[in-house]
């Protein structure tokens, strides 16, 4: 199981999954991320709908390969291939 805290954009602008004290494997894909469009550019070229997306797909990389907010909305055309990465949930 991940626990997900979502601080403040202000605070880091960024989920953070904690693995708990078990042998549970660290499941990044069931983030419950908000369904708020609020596009973000990684350091990655990518554009996120929002800074939980972002921090959910850091989750999945590991801490080697992490990414981070370059700015608020889209990226810019060219700076890589851009695509916007939208997780959908169901309860």
């Amino acid at each position: 199981m991940c626990v997900c805290l979502l601080f403040l954009r202000f605070l880091t602008s960024m989920c953070t999954c904690l693995e708990p004290e078990t042998t549970t494997p660290l499941n990044c894909d069931n983030i419950p991320c908000p369904l708020i469009f609020k596009p973000v550019c990684g350091s990655d070229g990518e554009t996120y709908s929002n800074a939980c997306v972002l921090g959910a797909e850091n989750c999945r990389r590991g801490p080697a390969d992490k990414i981070f907010i370059e700015h608020e909305g889209f990226c810019p055309p060219g700076q890589q291939e851009t695509t916007t990465t939208v997780r959908t949930f169901s309860t």
